[in-house]
């Protein structure tokens, strides 16, 4: 069982599975009071859920994307890795639009990249915006908007260096859908859970409503 995991919740697990010490990289926990189903994802770093709440309907994606310094590939292939992981992620979400246009969406997790849009003015490094273009373009692409304030901390490193590394990025028009998405454990980044042990957990207890 999932460190959290209650009775009141229903658990999310991607689909995929990799080798290693951490098969799946991302978590979903959803209200057992929400009607709720996964979408399939073959990968074991994104995980994908669909709820309809106050008859309406939201796509949730929790997503990991490895952290540059971890990698062993050559910063072009973790710019396609990158590039590839957010086009499976669009997908989705035409698919769900094509089947209901008003969906409504929230993505997220652990990105692993910095840029001004959300790291504030301090990330002046010119590889730094390179490295997270293919973000800047995903959000352009589905009209997504930050719901973090920009240069929040979300990661803190055992030496003191902090950054904002993890998001929440949702579709225009959520302001209008009154959702009590209360996030424990956004990502391995919290107290209690080690970078890299236990991957991108997005815990989301959905108990909305429309306002």
């Amino acid at each position: 069982m999932l460190h959290g995991t209650n009775p009141s919740w229903t658990t999310y697990i991607p689909h995929g599975k990799r080798e290693g010490q951490y098969p799946v990289r991302t978590c979903i926990w959803g209200s057992r009071d929400v009607k709720a189903g996964q979408l399939y994802v073959d990968s074991a770093e994104i995980t994908a859920v669909v709820a309809h709440v106050g008859g309406r309907k939201l796509m949730v994606v929790s997503v990991y994307i490895l952290d540059l310094s971890s990698s062993t590939r050559t910063r072009e292939e973790n710019k396609e890795e990158l590039s590839s992981r957010l086009r499976t992620i669009e997908e989705l979400v035409q698919q769900e639009k094509l089947r209901d246009p008003q969906t409504k969406v929230i993505i997220a997790g652990d990105f692993n990249r910095h840029n001004p849009l959300w790291g504030g003015s301090c990330i002046d490094n010119t590889a730094s915006q390179e490295d997270s273009a293919p973000i800047i373009d995903f959000m352009a692409e589905l009209s997504l908007r930050s719901l973090l304030p920009t240069g929040v901390i979300t990661f803190v490193s055992d030496v003191g260096r902090s950054s904002t590394i993890d998001l929440m990025l949702t579709t225009l028009g959520l302001a209008n859908l009154s959702l009590i998405l209360q996030a424990r454990d956004i990502s391995c980044h919290t107290t209690g859970c080690r970078k890299g042990q236990g991957g991108n957990r997005m815990a989301g207890e959905l108990r909305g409503r429309v306002s």
